[in-house]
C-alpha cells in the first residue's frame, strides 16, 4: 500500500504527536500510538534507507522478507485508523517549546497531481524519525551496485550468501573486526585496505588461519553484472571477482539543518543525543531509529517506536487538558 493511497483522510492543524518519517520506527510508533487513541501525524518523504534492499533478516517471524513489504504490511495496518494520518511530504521549519505546543511546517508532495502544497500543523510532542543517508566511497561503478552487491552489514545479508567468495573494503582500523565477522560465512574473503592499515603480527597469523587473503591495492572501479558476480579493478590491474564487497559505510543524519537550528544534542558518533526514552535534549521531542544508534537494524528501529510511543503516551496522559 502507497503513502497516496492511505492519506486521504482530511489533514487537521493540531495534532497529539506529529511524526517526521514513516519507515520503519516511525510506523512502529504511529501504530503504537494509534492503539493508545493518539491523535497523530506522520510525514514521510518516502524514501527509506533500504528501499532497494532484497530481504531483511533477523526480525521474527519476518525473515529474509522484502523491505518494502513489511512497510507496505504496516501502512495498511495504520490505515485502519481514523486518527492516524500519513502523507507524504518534506519537513520545513520547526519552533516552539513542550509547554507551549510545537509547530510544524512541511511541504506536502502530491505526485498524482504533481503539485506541492505546504501546511502547518501544531503538536504537543514530536518526534524525528527520519534516518540517516549512507555515504558510498568514491569508487568508479559502485552505485550502479549499491546496494546488491554492496553491504554495510553483515548480519543483513551474509547468512543469504555463505560460503560464496566476497570482499571487504576497510582501509581503516575496523578491518580486523570485520574480517573476523565476515569470515564466519564463508572461507574466501579478500580484505582490501589500500595499504592504510598496520597490522601486528598475531593479526596477519589469524588472518591467515582464517583464510583471509590481504590487499593492499587501491580499489579504482568496479564492473559485472546485478545479480551475478561484480568485478574489482585494482590498481596493479588486477581484476578480481566476488559476490559482493563489504563496507562500513559513514552516513549522514536526514534533517541535520532542523536539529542544528532546534538545539538538539548531536553525539561525536554522528547521531542524535537521546535519554532512555528517546527524548532529545529539547524536551517534547524524540529521535529514534536509525538516527540514535550505531545499532542500525530493523528491529531496534521497530523497537524504539515501541519505547518512545510508551514514554510519550504516559507523557500525553500526566497533561491537565490531555484528551485522548
Amino acid at each position: 500500500m502507497s503513502i497516496s493511497s492511505i492519506a486521504k483522510k482530511r489533514i487537521d492543524n493540531q495534532y497529539d504527536v506529529v511524526i517526521v518519517g514513516g519507515s520503519f520506527s516511525g510506523l512502529s510508533l504511529g501504530l503504537f500510538l494509534g492503539n493508545a487513541m493518539r491523535k497523530v501525524l506522520i510525514i514521510d518523504a518516502n524514501c527509506p534507507r533500504n528501499e532497494y534492499s532484497q530481504v531483511m533478516f533477523n526480525l521474527i517471524g519476518r525473515n529474509q522478507t522484502e523491505p518494502t513489504q513489511l512497510l507496505h504490511d504496516a501502512r495498511k495496518e495504520l490505515a485502519e485508523f481514523e486518527h492516524v494520518t500519513l502523507q507524504r511530504g518534506v519537513a520545513t521549519h520547526v519552533s516552539g517549546n513542550e509547554k507551549a505546543g510545537f509547530s510544524l511546517r512541511y511541504e506536502l508532495l502530491d505526485l498524482e497531481k504533481n503539485s506541492r502544497q505546504w501546511f502547518e500543523v501544531k503538536a504537543k510532542q514530536l518526534v524525528f524519525a527520519s534516518g540517516v543517508k549512507d555515504i558510498l566511497p568514491k569508487i568508479e561503478g559502485i552505485e550502479t551496485f549499491w546496494p546488491e552487491h554492496i553491504f554495510h552489514c553483515p548480519y543483513c545479508i551474509a547468512y543469504g550468501i555463505k560460503g560464496l567468495p566476497v570482499a571487504i573494503y576497510s582501509p581503516n582500523n575496523e578491518a580486523y573486526m570485520m574480517a573476523k565477522i565476515i569470515s564466519k560465512w564463508t572461507g574466501d574473503v579478500l580484505l582490501l585496505t589500500e595499504d592504510k592499515v598496520k597490522f601486528s603480527e598475531e593479526e596477519l597469523v589469524e588472518l591467515a588461519r582464517l583464510n583471509v587473503n590481504v590487499n593492499t591495492s587501491e580499489v579504482e572501479k568496479i564492473t559485472g553484472d546485478l545479480g551475478d558476480y561484480i568485478e574489482l579493478h585494482l590498481a596493479t590491474g588486477e581484476c578480481i571477482s566476488r559476490r559482493g564487497l563489504f563496507i562500513h559505510l559513514p552516513f549522514h543524519l536526514n534533517n541535520k539543518p532542523l536539529f542544528v537550528k532546534l538545539g538538539l544534542d548531536i553525539t561525536e558518533e554522528g547521531l542524535v543525543g537521546v535519554d532512555d526514552h528517546y527524548q532529545t535534549s529539547k524536551a517534547g521531542i524524540y529521535a529514534i531509529g536509525d538516527m540514535v544508534t550505531l545499532i542500525q537494524k530493523v528491529s531496534h528501529a521497530i523497537h524504539s517506536g515501541n519505547a518512545a510511543g510508551f514514554a510519550i503516551d504516559h507523557v500525553l496522559s500526566m497533561l491537565v487538558d490531555d484528551v485522548a
